[in-house]
């Protein structure tokens, strides 16, 4: 995946169980020249499907991440990640015990700092290779809820730090990459003027398999806080 964090979507308690927020994060950074290509790539786009179990709502949907090289070299990068998420499901029991319809679309935005830890050798794609990634994350969330009365809408803003480590490990012509990332994040529900906080940590945990200038990313992400996992199958290319 990219340096920066995988597909990352962040739960905190449905407004209708006292406040909280969603949030999907792009895939982890990683690949100092994108790829490790003879010419070096400046932008990435990852396209990915998400799945999420989540302790009281059932949603999936898609997501478009960029990721921009602002400043790279053989000791890593400096990148720019960015891009939204629509998702669709139902929040379990929200209305008075019965399940309701409900969407979640939103965007990031991720500036982020990756470094060589460990080369193996200076040539591309050559040679074991350990990297570390650290940045911020932050965006908005837009919900929509069909209950039996109407439709109730609401937001959720979140900032907060990540960082992870990926490692690089040569098959042939292809590329092998697993990696592990931590994001914490804080925000706040908005409905009705009235605003609820918010607060979760997520791990990231998963595996890259890249070749001639494609990835292929698996991810799981379980929650620190509650009793959730979300799944992401992604589809990355260099541009």
């Amino acid at each position: 995946m990219s340096v920066l964090v995988s597909s990352f979507f962040v739960y905190g308690e449905s407004i209708s169980y006292s406040g909280g927020g969603f949030s999907i994060a792009p895939p982890p950074l990683g690949y100092t020249g994108y790829y490790g290509t003879e010419s070096p790539k400046r932008h990435r786009v990852d396209v990915a499907y998400q799945y999420y179990d989540l302790e009281v709502s059932e949603v999936q949907g898609g997501s478009v991440y960029a990721n921009s090289r602002i400043l790279g070299g053989s000791w890593g990068s400096f990148s720019l990640q960015y891009g939204g998420f629509y998702l669709f499901g139902t929040d379990k029991g929200a209305d008075n015990g019965a399940d309701v319809d409900m969407t979640v679309s939103g965007f990031n935005i991720v500036p982020s700092a990756e470094l060589v830890l460990y080369r193996s050798s200076k040539e591309v794609r050559k040679g074991f290779m350990l990297t570390s990634f650290f940045g911020m994350d932050g965006g908005f969330q837009f919900f929509t809820q069909d209950f039996s009365d109407g439709e109730s809408s609401y937001y959720s803003r979140f900032a907060g730090p990540l960082g992870g480590v990926q490692a690089h490990i040569p098959a042939g012509s292809a590329l092998i990459s697993p990696f592990f990332t931590m994001k914490k994040l804080w925000g706040e529900s908005v409905h009705d003027d009235i605003e609820y906080d918010f607060d979760f940590t997520m791990l990231g945990y998963g595996f890259d398999i890249v070749w001639s200038g494609l990835s292929l990313s698996g991810i799981i992400q379980p929650m620190v806080e509650n009793d959730s996992t979300i799944y992401t199958i992604s589809l990355g290319f260099a541009l």
